[in-house]
């Protein structure tokens, strides 16, 4: 890697050699806290993260409203082809159909008997919430009887 070039000088250059295979181009500069390549914090958000100015570079400005989304679900990859423009319904739809998404268990009777029987016994709100995939909220109606107040 070349340290004598700037962020947008390195994206412009590597962008210029895509591997033949279909591997991500991850970004090993600076990263945000979420995983994705910072290229300048102090611009823009199209030229801010890698892979939206990768995008930039490639394919031109991204439109308001639009975000650009990983085919790869890898965050610091910026490689054109595992990009994709979208809004947050499709990211959502891409998420849902990647099986990222968190599952709710519905609750019943049985599993609010067990919540409040756990919670008797010393188990954290926060980890009930976790075991049966809802927030720590519905955990504390449920244990306060705000909520199933019958069971």
């Amino acid at each position: 890697m070349r340290y004598d070039l700037t962020n947008s000088e390195l994206l412009a250059e590597l962008l210029k050699s895509i591997p033949e295979d279909d591997s991500c181009m991850e970004w090993l500069r600076a990263r945000h806290k979420q995983g994705y390549g910072e290229v300048n914090r102090r611009t823009s958000p199209d030229e801010r993260h890698a892979h939206r100015a990768a995008w930039v570079m490639v394919h031109g400005p991204i439109p308001d409203g639009v975000d650009i989304l990983h085919k790869c679900d890898n965050p610091p990859c910026f490689r054109p082809d595992h990009l994709f423009p979208g809004d947050q319904g499709d990211n959502m739809r891409d998420c849902a159909a990647k099986g990222r998404t968190k599952r709710t268990l519905t609750l019943d009777a049985d599993r609010v008997s067990l919540i409040r029987e756990l919670h008797g016994l010393g188990a954290l709100q926060r980890d009930l919430a976790k075991a049966f995939t809802v927030s720590h909220v519905t955990i504390s109606l449920i244990v306060r009887r705000k909520t199933w107040k019958s069971f």
